[in-house]
């Protein structure tokens, strides 16, 4: 039989509630319409530079993973990393990427109560350059983590230390963080880092995806405020 004292223990551990003081986003296609956007990009520069026709299954196929590995496969190794990276940077800039309306707004709100930070896989000079141009401040964010900060990608948890000890220097520590993304990598790397997490799910297939592993998630940003609260 339980002791009536381990009873109470783990009834008094479930009631606990969850303090929340920072919430990280993904940045692509959770707070920017990158997949739309850069699968344009990708397409224009296959062929301008290497005479390749990409298709979006071919695109699907490896989005997601990590920038360089990205553009290896995607223009299959026709040159060097390096110069791969610098063609498609020559025209990336024209094609203007775009925020999601929710993210513009849930941002400009929750930034008046929680700190606020992004951990993506781009590099640091386009994660800036997206920013600035979609309408983010990013004087908003506490803490911006890209592809320069750390060789290590989702969903390995390891790619959360840079942030986490950035936001340590806010006395935040992983169980005080949320961690906002819209792949399934993003939830096994924040939760494996310690973190707590809610998916963004837009389209059928990802609140499918979400409830298939397992995760809680939300159809817009906008709902996000709330569902911090009742935490």
């Amino acid at each position: 039989m339980i002791p009536q004292s381990l009873i109470q223990a783990r009834i008094d551990f479930a009631m606990m509630t969850i303090m929340i003081k920072g919430i990280i986003f993904d940045l692509d296609d959770t707070l920017l319409k990158t997949q739309q956007t850069k699968f344009r990009a990708l397409k224009a520069a296959g062929k301008q530079f290497y005479n390749q026709d990409i298709t979006d299954e071919h695109l699907l196929a490896h989005w997601g993973k990590p920038f360089p590995v990205l553009m290896d496969e995607l223009f299959l190794r026709a040159e060097p990393t390096d110069r791969l990276i610098a063609n498609y940077m020559s025209i990336v800039r024209n094609f203007q990427n775009q925020a999601y309306d929710d993210a513009l707004r849930a941002i400009s709100g929750l930034g008046q109560t929680y700190h606020l930070g992004i951990l993506s896989s781009a590099s640091r000079d386009l994660v800036l350059h997206d920013l600035q141009t979609s309408g983010f401040d990013a004087d908003s964010f506490v803490h911006i983590q890209s592809a320069n900060d750390t060789l290590v990608h989702k969903p390995d948890p390891a790619v959360f230390q840079p942030l986490l000890q950035r936001f340590a220097n806010e006395t935040i520590s992983a169980e005080h963080l949320l961690y906002i993304g819209d792949m399934e990598s993003d939830y096994l790397a924040s939760t494996g880092a310690g973190l707590h997490f809610v998916g963004i799910a837009r389209t059928p297939a990802q609140q499918a995806m979400f409830s298939r592993i397992g995760a809680p998630s939300i159809a817009s940003l906008e709902a996000l405020q709330a569902y911090v609260e009742r935490l």
